[in-house]
């Protein structure tokens, strides 16, 4: 430690005075700020996004409960109807007398009791093709025309129990649907059944969450949408890094860097999958934090550096003017020149080599 010390010591002696002072600056002050500015911003960077992080995934986990919670109702409701006598007659009685297929509608009052009863349902039809039925109200008679409908086709190509789908030909307050087609062995006719989820609770459901959130199936198209200008579009979300130690990661949103977090869930008796995606924009916002708050420590050690230097020049100006007079001295000249200025130790001393 002493033959360190020592050469050190050798190391500043052969110096000159300008070069000793900015190392003595950089060493004191300098470096420690930066180290310290370094820790502080890498802190600041950790608690931010531990912050937003804890917000997406609590959102998300939120946002996941209540479309499991929505998506089981209808699921739930479409087994009652699906199974319930009334409608299993009027999908299979040959009516001769139409006043008798309005009458076994009016028997028929589920329809109207769950969409009174539940908020998160704003639609409830039925297809039937049975050819003496009629269309009227919530019942529609199953046309060749709906039969080349994407919803139609939608569900014969699922081979589960529930087909979701996504559409705008039912209603304006329900672009989800649950579809699922209702048959007995006794009869040939069928019926399909819809349930809209409405848009409106969805809407209630994620009014305060300050993050945005899209709701798509398999094809990524967004059905529902905190942010309206997405909605009837598909999902451009790319990823770009895992985040360590955090539930989101970063992805590319629309040309935009993002923090997000997707979860999957599986739907009740159906082969499709719901995804739920949360996103914030609070990494660009934590990133313009970051760099402002660098931007203010660079300033602070820059200004303090630049009038030190300019200080150590000045400083060191005026010592070569004192030895320069010195080594005139030494030569025998002794006629000094007054143009050295300041009245500080330097200046006295200057003023002392003036005297007779």
């Amino acid at each position: 430690m002493r033959a360190i010390v020592s050469y050190i010591s050798k190391k500043m002696n052969n110096m000159y005075l300008k070069r000793k002072l900015i190392i003595l600056y950089t060493v004191c002050a300098v470096l420690p700020i930066a180290v310290l500015s370094l820790y502080l911003l890498t802190e600041t960077r950790e608690r931010l996004l531990a912050l937003s992080d804890s917000q997406i995934q609590s959102n998300n986990q939120t946002n996941r409960s209540m479309l499991m919670s929505v998506t089981s109702l209808a699921t739930s409701i479409a087994k009652i109807i699906a199974s319930d006598e009334d409608l299993l007659k009027i999908v299979t009685t040959d009516y001769e007398n139409k006043m008798d297929v309005y009458s076994d509608y009016r028997n028929f009052t589920l329809l109207n009791e769950f969409t009174s009863n539940h908020v998160e349902i704003s639609d409830i039809r039925i297809y039937i093709s049975n050819p003496s039925a009629v269309s009227s109200g919530k019942y529609f008679l199953l046309t060749e025309d709906i039969k080349k409908s994407d919803w139609y086709h939608a569900l014969s190509q699922n081979h589960a129990d529930i087909t979701w789908i996504h559409t705008d030909s039912f209603s304006n307050d329900a672009s989800l649907y649950l579809l699922r087609k209702i048959s007995t062995p006794s009869s040939a006719n069928y019926a399909i059944l819809a349930i809209g989820i409405s848009n409106t609770y969805l809407s209630l459901i994620n009014h305060n969450q300050l993050q945005s959130t899209y709701l798509t199936l398999d094809d990524r198209y967004i059905f529902y949408s905190t942010d309206k200008i997405h909605i009837g579009t598909y999902m451009e979300l790319t990823p770009l890094d895992k985040l360590r130690g955090y539930s989101s990661s970063l992805y590319k949103f629309y040309d935009k860097k993002i923090m997000a977090m997707e979860s999957t869930l599986n739907a009740y008796s159906s082969k499709q999958t719901f995804y739920i995606t949360t996103i914030s924009n609070d990494y660009q916002q934590i990133m313009k934090t970051l760099i402002i708050i660098s931007g203010i420590i660079v300033i602070v050690v820059l200004v303090p550096l630049l009038l030190f230097v300019s200080f150590s020049n000045r400083y060191s100006s005026r010592l070569m003017i004192v030895r320069e007079q010195m080594h005139q001295i030494a030569h025998g000249n002794l006629k000094i020149e007054d143009y050295f200025m300041g009245t500080d130790e330097l200046g006295e001393l200057f003023q002392d080599m003036k005297e007779p």
